[in-house]
């Protein structure tokens, strides 16, 4: 993951929200907010691999790991990470409602989808800068 990837990433979001595709511009989100939760767990974690986590189970290890990692501590806040896990619990949701019918809370969650992005770019770019 560099700076890079993320830009583009974030242009085919905006792309995607001009055009009005609010949820394969929540999907294009939720994939990336995904990717930097992984990358920041792969930096702080030496030990542990991401390779097929899913993602509650990273938001659980990355807690444990912010317990016992003071430099965790630097990069991204217990309080940050209770908003993203209350944001997946969300995605959750909307996926199951998904599968049955059309959600009406595309533009809502992408909202917030877009502060978690926010909240993982700053913890990214304290990464790169280290």
């Amino acid at each position: 993951m560099t700076q890079r990837k993320i830009l583009f990433a974030l242009k085919k979001i905006e792309l995607a929200k001009q055009q009005g595709f609010f949820a394969e511009a929540l999907l294009k989100n939720y994939h990336l907010n995904l990717q930097l939760l992984k990358f920041i767990f792969a930096h702080c974690s030496v030990t542990k691999s991401v390779h097929n986590k899913k993602v509650k189970i990273i938001i659980a290890e990355l807690n444990t790991e912010l317990n016992t990692n003071p430099r965790l501590k630097a990069i991204i806040s217990k309080k940050s990470l209770k908003n993203i896990n209350h944001w997946i619990l969300k995605i959750d949701v909307f996926f199951k409602t998904l599968k049955l019918k059309e959600p009406a809370n595309t533009k809502d969650l992408l909202a917030e989808g877009e502060l978690v992005l926010g909240i993982l770019n700053i913890s990214a770019t304290k990464i790169f800068s280290i």
